[in-house]
């Protein structure tokens, strides 16, 4: 967790934000790049989405930063196990959020 909280202040998410509409946005993106993942995703193809989906730099930098970590978990061999993968990946992320904005 503390090497999520320090990525997500260096790419510049330490300023105040008031609302928990971006943990929750980080937490489901965390979420579905580990169930893609999951399932056997390619790596290029989760860049690509990413790229189509991110706006601005700082969002490329965290789905990178994302799909990097989400690529160094082992893919798992039953759905239940691929979902709780799935879902804690998606927690840690958003739990990481919330105390970044708790700190400031």
């Amino acid at each position: 967790m503390k090497m999520l909280l320090i990525g997500l202040m260096l790419l510049g998410l330490a300023a105040p934000v008031h609302s928990n509409d971006l943990c929750d946005a980080i937490g489901s993106a965390a979420e579905s790049s580990m169930s893609a993942r999951q399932v056997g995703v390619s790596k290029s193809v989760l860049e690509e989405i990413m790229r189509d989906a991110s706006t601005t730099r700082q969002e490329r930098q965290i789905m990178q930063m994302m799909i990097d970590r989400a690529f160094e978990t082992p893919r798992h061999s039953t759905e239940s196990a691929r979902n709780f993968e799935a879902r804690r990946f998606g927690l840690l992320w958003e739990a990481a959020c919330h105390q970044l904005l708790r700190d400031q």
